[in-house]
């Protein structure tokens, strides 16, 4: 109940603020506008209005300051009974704490009386058992005796039989390890000779590549149709794309020369020469691959 009085309170004068600060500002506004329509009548009676209104500005702003002060004291309070209640709260937390580690001592304490009580017991009966145990004991060694006797010889045995099973899975790991080395052996000389196979394909097509470019140059030579004035160190890279027979399907240039002229004589040289040289599949199966996108330079 404390609480909401003190909420009603700031509220109320909250609202008185804001009300007083409202009725400065009415005042100040029509005093304002009565002076800006009739300036050039301003008498001595005016001239205590604009006092009136210079000190009406000084106490509004004495009272918005008052205000600003009010809620920064309201804030701090606010701030202060938060950090209260923040502690209030650790406080009731350990003090929780410490009770449950209190019970917790006291079942420990119970529990090991219980297990000093047991182990009490267990010695009493132990102590009873023993003597029973001891002329037992007397009376199993005899055959005790015996049974060692027994299994040593059984262990004799067993350490015969365990050396022989050893000798005989050694000499089968050696002899797969003999096998898997052949094996090992068999897969390098095959891998050995595979890459040599392709290592002779590679040259093969390396050669096959050379030879039918030549020849599409070759090709391409006679059909360039060019001025007597061209520059004969002009080059131009094109694209050719071939039919399996070495028909041009079509032809690209991918790297002007710097003459256009030169540029278009070179893509129709290339289909005038058609069908151009390619290789068979059964001359290269690689290189007939490649020369049906093929990318070439012309020159004059």
């Amino acid at each position: 109940m404390s609480d909401r009085r003190k909420k009603g309170g700031k509220t109320n004068r909250m609202i008185a603020y804001i009300a007083a600060a409202l009725v400065h500002a009415i005042i100040i506004g029509a005093v304002l506008y009565n002076v800006s329509v009739k300036r050039e009548n301003v008498e001595a009676f005016d001239a205590e209005k604009i006092d009136v209104v210079k000190a009406s500005v000084i106490d509004d702003r004495k009272l918005r300051e008052e205000i600003e002060k009010q809620n920064e004291k309201d804030r701090k309070k606010k701030e202060q009974e938060r950090k209260e209640r923040e502690r209030q709260e650790r406080l009731k937390q350990e003090t929780e704490k410490k009770q449950q580690e209190l019970k917790e001592l006291e079942k420990k304490q119970q529990e090991e009386k219980a297990k000093a009580e047991q182990l009490e017991a267990e010695r009493k009966k132990i102590a009873l058992e023993k003597a029973k145990e001891e002329k037992a004991r007397k009376d199993a060694e005899d055959k005790r005796k015996k049974e060692l006797a027994e299994q040593k010889r059984k262990q004799e045995a067993e350490k015969k039989r365990l050396a022989d099973a050893k000798a005989n899975r050694e000499r089968i790991e050696r002899e797969n390890r003999e096998i898997e080395l052949q094996r090992e052996l068999e897969r390098e000389l095959e891998l050995t000779k595979q890459m040599e196979a392709d290592r002779r394909a590679k040259e093969r097509t390396t050669t096959v590549v050379g030879k039918y470019t030549a020849l599409i140059r070759q090709a391409v030579q006679p059909k360039l149709r060019l001025s007597s004035s061209m520059n004969p160190s002009l080059v131009a890279k094109v694209n050719i794309k071939l039919s399996p027979r070495g028909d041009v399907r079509s032809v690209r240039i991918i790297k002007s020369s710097g003459n256009a002229e030169f540029d278009s004589a070179a893509e129709r040289a290339v289909i005038a020469a058609s069908p151009l040289p390619i290789p068979t599949p059964e001359e290269d199966a690689e290189a007939h691959r490649i020369f049906q996108d093929i990318v070439t330079n012309i020159s004059p």
